[in-house]
């Protein structure tokens, strides 16, 4: 969505009661609460969905795009990210112009308490696992839990900061 505003969309986001605020303090123009309203049944055409939970159907989805419309997810990209983009996105945080959304940060330790509280459902933005190295006290290697078992298959991706 932040990339979304800074390229100068029109952003919708839809969300639950609980992230409306979070939403708009992300940039969207309009937030639709999925648990008052479907999006897809508003009549409003979009050129593009980005699901970021993968929850929505493909006939709503269809329904709700543009004749030339895409849909994407956050789950067909996984892996996909080049440095290109990662320096990208890093220079725009430092810039303060996009604001990294995190949830919960475990230990490595706690990994398996992450993924139970992920496997939840009710994460809202990204949730850190830190990993401490002693050869590196300045560092710390950030590891992010996918959104579900089916879709995270054991992955995690992972990165230096």
């Amino acid at each position: 969505m932040q990339l979304a505003k800074l390229f100068g969309a029109e952003v919708t986001g839809v969300c639950s009661t609980a992230n409306v605020e979070l939403v708009k303090s992300l940039g969207a123009d309009t937030v639709v609460d999925y648990t008052h309203e479907d999006f897809t049944e508003r009549g409003t055409r979009y050129d593009v969905i980005f699901d970021a939970v993968a929850k929505i159907p493909k006939p709503n989805r269809n329904k709700a795009l543009t004749a030339q419309g895409r849909y994407m997810s956050a789950h067909d990209n996984i892996g996909r990210e080049t440095v290109e983009d990662l320096v990208f996105l890093k220079e725009l945080a430092e810039a303060g112009q996009l604001k990294p959304v995190i949830d919960r940060t475990y230990s490595w330790e706690q990994i398996v308490e992450a993924h139970r509280y992920v496997d939840t459902g009710h994460k809202r933005g990204n949730v850190v696992i830190t990993v401490s190295h002693t050869n590196k006290p300045d560092k710390a290697l950030l590891w992010t839990v996918g959104s579900s078992p089916e879709k995270r298959k054991g992955f995690m991706k992972g990165s230096w900061t």
